[in-house]
């Protein structure tokens, strides 16, 4: 029987995030935070440092470009899951949980975490970790667009990464990051859906590129 890559994408990353769910009953909220700022060394505060950006809103603004040489409708679908990705935030830290701590604030001084220099100290609004949630969208988007299984694993593998960023960096706790994860897929998943499935969306213009408009080819 054939395997549906995106079913199998989808059932691995949802089976990690239940894993972790199951975790997170048996340990404290701070936990992993302690353990990983335990584990600080000069190289992995640099790696950390940077790769957490790849779960910045950049990513999606960039990705909204590149798709505009493959089709529009890619595109405009990158730009809807960017902007259903600000609002859940956004609803999430400013109307619901805006008082919810980040480590540095829950712990104060009771535990001396490591921070990373250059990086800036969070103190509020810590639920749910929206780079998680970027990071993991991104991740789904591009995971159902490739057929590679070991290209699938490379981009769950790079949204994990970042979600341990954030834990690492002292941003978050574990329960930040398993919720933005699973905001992040339910949000690309949905959009992506919708696209596949509307009528009005499926028009032919949409199928264009931007090379079409100047006679080139990508490929």
């Amino acid at each position: 029987m054939k395997i549906n890559p995106k079913r199998e994408f989808l059932s691995l990353s949802f089976a990690i995030i239940t894993a972790g769910f199951i975790m997170s009953l048996f340990v404290d909220k701070g936990d992993l935070v302690i353990l990983l700022s335990g584990l600080h060394y000069p190289s992995t505060d640099i790696f950390f440092k940077y790769f957490t950006h790849l779960g910045s809103g950049f990513i999606l603004l960039f990705l909204a470009i590149v798709f505009l040489f493959f089709s529009y409708r890619s595109s405009l679908m990158v730009v809807c899951i960017s902007i259903l990705q600000g609002i859940v935030v956004a609803f999430f830290k400013v109307a619901l949980f805006p008082d919810a701590p980040r480590p540095a604030t829950y712990f104060g001084n009771a535990v001396n975490l490591n921070f990373v220099e250059g990086v800036d100290i969070l103190y509020w609004r810590s639920f749910p970790s929206g780079h998680t949630l970027t990071a993991f969208g991104v991740a789904t988007l591009l995971a159902f667009s490739v057929k590679s299984t070991v290209l699938q694993m490379l981009l769950l593998t790079y949204a994990i990464l970042v979600a341990i960023s954030r834990i690492y960096l002292s941003h978050h706790f574990f329960v930040d990051t398993l919720v933005g994860a699973l905001l992040g897929i339910f949000i690309t998943l949905i959009t992506y859906l919708i696209f596949d499935n509307s009528a009005l969306l499926n028009h032919q213009i949409l199928d264009k590129n931007l090379t079409d408009r100047f006679g080139l080819k990508l490929f």
